[in-house]
């Protein structure tokens, strides 16, 4: 019996104006997995933990993406998991992607199969279609890359480019109970089709928030985190968000942004101020009669291998 472990980072997709096509690596929360291997047919058999366990619906995009895995490379063993789910369910936060993601790097180092982030995000990517109902590549992408991630991709060939970000943000999550089939639910109210001018003016958006943060100039990139063809229809289903986002602008961010398909935000602002931006979303949150939880945290890198010792200092905490 071989064994390997693994962990993956939480994402935010979108960030106003790149709908299915940017998204960013956090250090907010994180997935971990390790998956025992012996000789068997290919039987995949999951163990989930950790403190947003009880949330997890299936089928599990972890699951999924591992049977995915045994069929296109033909592998003769059956694979024991233990998923511990550190990223928050239903939260817009790449959860799904992440357990995917860190299922496959910790499969990939059991078996010693040499997945690189570029074949773990086209697997995770097509695996999302369990949570979303349809197969997108963002979150995995960023998950499995790190950083800031370009991604132009269908079920037959996804193409990633990554780029490293060095800065600080703010991910806010009102406390809320899951909804089930959330992402396939935010993904229903879109339109079919945008006028073309919308089209235009939110393509420039995007490549004037993607040339800003490679740049490092936060005040513009924050400045176009909106957009309108996705965040219009979603905003009336994001609990208190205008009303945390008119709080945060108040008091100097640069930028607010729904996160994937929500309820959690990010923004942008000074380095040096985001802890007072925090609280003042925070207090926002209060004034809707919501709790929430807000985290200042750095750029993530792409999923890491973890010994078993590492993977059990990192996850001996298994909540409430």
């Amino acid at each position: 019996m071989s064994r390997g472990c693994a962990r993956a980072w939480s994402s935010s997709a979108n960030l106003g104006p790149g709908f299915d096509s940017l998204a960013v690596a956090h250090r907010a929360y994180f997935d971990a997995a390790c998956v025992e291997a012996e000789p068997g047919p290919g039987r995949v058999r999951l163990n989930i933990t950790g403190p947003f366990s009880k949330h997890v619906g299936a089928p599990n995009t972890a699951e999924v993406a591992l049977e995915s895995l045994v069929r296109s490379m033909g592998l003769r063993y059956d694979l024991r998991v233990t998923l511990w789910k550190g990223v928050p369910v239903s939260a817009g936060l790449g959860g799904s992607a992440a357990s995917s993601v860190a299922a496959l790097a910790a499969a990939s180092e059991a078996l010693d199969l040499g997945l690189g982030p570029a074949e773990v995000t086209r697997i995770a990517g097509a695996a999302e279609e369990a949570a979303a109902g349809s197969p997108h590549f963002d979150n995995a992408a960023a998950s499995s890359f790190g950083g800031l991630v370009v991604v132009l991709g269908d079920d037959e060939e996804v193409s990633v480019r990554s780029f490293r970000l060095d800065l600080r943000l703010l991910v806010l999550r009102p406390l809320l109970k899951p909804v089930e089939q959330k992402t396939k639910l935010m993904r229903s109210v879109l339109p079919s089709s945008v006028p073309f001018r919308s089209h235009v003016r939110d393509l420039s958006r995007a490549l004037s928030l993607l040339a800003s943060l490679l740049s490092g100039d936060l005040r513009s990139a924050g400045k176009v985190m909106s957009d309108e063809t996705v965040t219009p229809y979603r905003a009336p289903l994001v609990p208190c968000f205008n009303e945390v986002r008119k709080a945060l602008m108040a008091e100097g961010a640069y930028g607010v942004a729904i996160s994937g398909a929500g309820p959690s935000l990010i923004a942008l602002g000074p380095e040096e101020e985001l802890e007072r931006l925090a609280a003042a979303g925070l207090r926002a949150y209060g004034l809707c009669s919501l709790e929430a939880e807000a985290k200042v945290v750095s750029v993530a890198g792409g999923f890491e291998p973890l010994s078993p010792s590492e993977m059990s200092k990192l996850t001996s905490y298994s909540g409430p």
